[in-house]
């Protein structure tokens, strides 16, 4: 599980860079496997949204059923401990990509 001031940290970017962020996201596989994202952030990484799992061993072997279903992930290890800044939530969220609505882009990474 997180670190609070990691979740707060995205929380508080979400208020200031128009951003859906949900902690401790369920995904449901096909293959009935339940597997709970330390972070979910809508509208970047892949048209599902991008979850974020603070440990590799939380993905164990479905990290490719959940190709299959499109969702994009990242394991951060580590990072998860620690508070990321708001600069660098932003150039993590340029390198995942918008997929959202194009009219539901943050203003902040249009023209980027």
């Amino acid at each position: 599980m997180p670190a609070n001031a990691f979740i707060q940290a995205w929380r508080n970017a979400a208020r200031d860079l128009e951003l859906n962020v949900t902690p401790w996201r369920v995904v449901l596989l096909p293959s009935a496997k339940c597997l709970v994202a330390d972070l979910w952030v809508g509208g970047f990484g892949s048209p599902r949204g991008m979850l974020l799992f603070g440990r590799a061993e939380q993905i164990e072997q479905r990290a490719d059923e959940l190709k299959r279903e499109h969702w994009a992930y990242a394991v951060l290890d580590a990072e998860i401990d620690t508070a990321p800044s708001r600069e660098e939530i932003m150039r993590r969220l340029r390198g995942w990509g918008w997929y959202g609505a194009p009219d539901a882009m943050p203003g902040w990474l249009i023209g980027v």
